[in-house]
Order: C-alpha cells, then structure tokens, then sequence
C-alpha cells in the first residue's frame, strides 16, 4: 500500500495495549504487591552493599538520567554545542527523513 506524500506510514499510531505491562500489573495485584516490594528491597540491598549497576539504576530512578553532552569534532579539535544548536540541527534532520 502506498502512502501520499507527508501521510505517516503508521496511520493508526503505536497499538495503545502494552501487554508485559499488563501482565506485570495483574501479577502485581494478585500477590498485593509482595514480590514487586520484595523487588524493590533486593535492589536497595544490592546498592547498599556497592553494586555498580544497583546503584546507577536507583539514581536513574530517583533524579532521573542525566543529560548527555555531545561533542561534535570540528577539524581537529571538539567544541561543545549549546543545546539550541543541537535543536536545530535536531529538527533539520527530522525534516530531511520524514518527507
């Protein structure tokens, strides 16, 4: 089927049902929450006791990921780019590839 030019190639969007987390919500329900709490605590156990990977996914959670700065090479040197640029450059490409 083809599509007009500017139509979307996914007319009807994403499907709305997600359905692992329907699944882990129903589980969640069905035991009061025990194993997502007991989850929960093995993973604050997990930080406590220094675990790299435990301790970056409670901070992840906590205060969010943090932004990434890009560098851009120009030359030979790296300058950094405010994020205005990177917008532009953002929504350049972004309406290069969707037309």
């Amino acid at each position: 089927m083809r599509f007009k030019p500017g139509q979307s190639g996914n007319p009807a969007g994403n499907p709305k049902s997600k359905l692992f987390i329907a699944a882990l919500e129903r589980a969640i329900v069905q035991d009061d929450g025990k194993r997502i709490r007991a989850a929960a605590e093995k993973l604050l156990d997990l930080a406590a006791a220094g675990e790299p990977w435990a301790i970056q996914m409670l901070a992840d959670r906590l205060d969010g990921k943090p932004s990434q700065q890009i560098d851009m090479a120009v030359g030979s040197r790296v300058e950094e780019l405010p994020d205005d640029e990177l917008y532009r450059i953002a929504a350049s490409c972004d309406a290069v590839t969707t037309h």
